[in-house]
């Protein structure tokens, strides 16, 4: 997978670009709507999260932290049940712990920092940071039932990761359309 990296404006002017989108049984109401929101920028360090877990954050990764925090895609605003979510920069600490702790830590790698989730299921966002590996800024799905050499890699950087997924409001772009 050759790594392509994405300008942080780029990144955070699509995802304020992409328009809300109705999903879902019309029957509901209020109708599901997913939309997507970069909230705004928190006080973090590199170098604390970096310490703690012994890895390199890619350079795009910082770059987006610096100008947002916590980010939403293709989130259900009315119910929560659909969306992904990129933690907080001052959130990875913990959520990255509880995550190891809840799905157990001999299914990660050294270098993997967990750093979202998805709403309505129990798949999580993983990044590799271990800068002399090949796979540096990948993306990695670390999926709810299946061992680690069945998770896919499904973008080589977050803009990409997340350029793909705004692109496909209604299902993960990485599965199989039904």
């Amino acid at each position: 997978m050759a790594n392509r990296t994405h300008d942080a404006d780029d990144i955070l002017l699509n995802l304020q670009r992409s328009e809300a989108h109705v999903v879902g049984n019309s029957d509901l109401v209020p109708p599901m709507t997913l939309r997507s929101e970069a909230k705004p920028p928190v006080m973090w360090k590199s170098s604390e999260i970096e310490a703690a877990f012994e890895l390199r954050l890619p350079d795009e990764i910082k770059a987006l932290w610096n100008k947002a925090s916590e980010i939403q895609m293709n989130y259900d605003f009315n119910y929560g049940q659909w969306g992904c979510v990129l933690w907080s920069p001052s959130e990875i600490k913990a959520r990255h712990e509880k995550a190891l702790a809840w799905r157990g830590a001999e299914f990660f790698r050294p270098g993997d920092l967990v750093i979202g989730e998805f709403l309505g299921d129990t798949d999580l966002i993983v990044v590799r940071c271990e800068a002399h590996q090949a796979d540096f800024g990948t993306i990695i799905i670390a999926m709810g039932m299946d061992p680690r050499d069945q998770w896919p890699a499904v973008a080589s950087s977050i803009g990409e990761f997340i350029m793909n997924f705004l692109s496909h409001p209604e299902r993960k772009y990485w599965e199989r359309a039904e």
